[in-house]
């Protein structure tokens, strides 16, 4: 099997096992690979059925981000922040995977919002830099009108390990939206593998700060009274010139996706 990869294409996710690998003559992986080729990007949306949780939405997005990252997928390229998603667009290499998860933050009653506004623009705006980018959402009905139509596949999971895959088209006329099922997939759990731990403590840490008792602000921490301190430099000197979030996260000792969410907190 992993010959047959290497014969049709330029990468292998060695990370995983030998039958867990996504059939290389299935539509999903010719249509990424066709969209690449054309020096265009993708993007792909996956749901569950009736919005259930735990049907392994996660799991799926982490393991076609393996396959579709012609340079390696990991954590760096994930993001659960509608503001951190272009600076990280912008800063990956060409032929990348990103992932936007739990985008339940999109959802279509607020899609009037600045934040929701500006992230359909920013997703519009993304051609031609052959990035596949992957959205999980709870369920399509969150989406407003204007996600599904700058979608090019919507994938919708039926039950842990099993998805449907739908090709989406907008009518030329009269703007009418249909997906049209094209495949099931089947999916391992791969949750033996360490970008699954990373994309879990991300959402805890989500969880967690949703969840931040503010009486607790009372208690002086020097430690986060450091961090204030230079997050708050950061953003003055990011007002002031265009520096990418790699070299603040260098100057401050922080990763580069520590530095894209202190620059889109406001």
């Amino acid at each position: 099997m992993r010959k047959r990869y290497r014969k049709f294409y330029d990468r292998v996710p060695t990370n995983l096992k030998s039958d867990h690998l996504l059939d290389v003559n299935c539509w999903l992986w010719r249509k990424q690979r066709q969209r690449v080729a054309e020096g265009r990007d993708l993007k792909v949306i996956i749901t569950s059925r009736d919005g259930q949780t735990g049907t392994g939405k996660t799991t799926l997005s982490l393991w076609l981000a393996m396959h579709f990252d012609r340079h390696g997928f990991d954590a760096e390229k994930i993001t659960l922040h509608p503001e951190e998603f272009h600076d990280l667009y912008n800063e990956l290499p060409v032929g990348s995977c990103m992932l936007m998860d739990e985008g339940e933050q999109l959802d279509n009653r607020r899609s009037m919002s600045n934040k929701n506004v500006d992230f359909w623009n920013l997703w519009q705006m993304n051609r031609f830099r052959q990035i596949t980018s992957i959205l999980t959402l709870p369920t399509r009905s969150v989406l407003d009108k204007r996600g599904m139509e700058l979608a090019d596949i919507w994938i919708n999971v039926i039950q842990r390990g099993l998805a449907k895959v739908h090709d989406i088209s907008v009518g030329d006329y009269d703007s009418t939206v249909s997906s049209i099922p094209i495949q099931e997939i089947k999916f391992p759990d791969v949750s033996y593998l360490d970008i699954k731990k990373d994309a879990d403590e991300l959402k805890q840490d989500l969880v967690e700060g949703a969840n931040y008792d503010k009486d607790e602000q009372d208690i002086v921490d020097p430690d986060k009274i450091r961090k204030e301190a230079r997050n708050q430099v950061m953003k003055r000197y990011d007002e002031v010139a265009d520096i990418p979030s790699s070299l603040h996260g260098e100057a401050n000792d922080i990763s580069p996706r520590q530095a894209r969410r202190i620059l889109a907190d406001n």
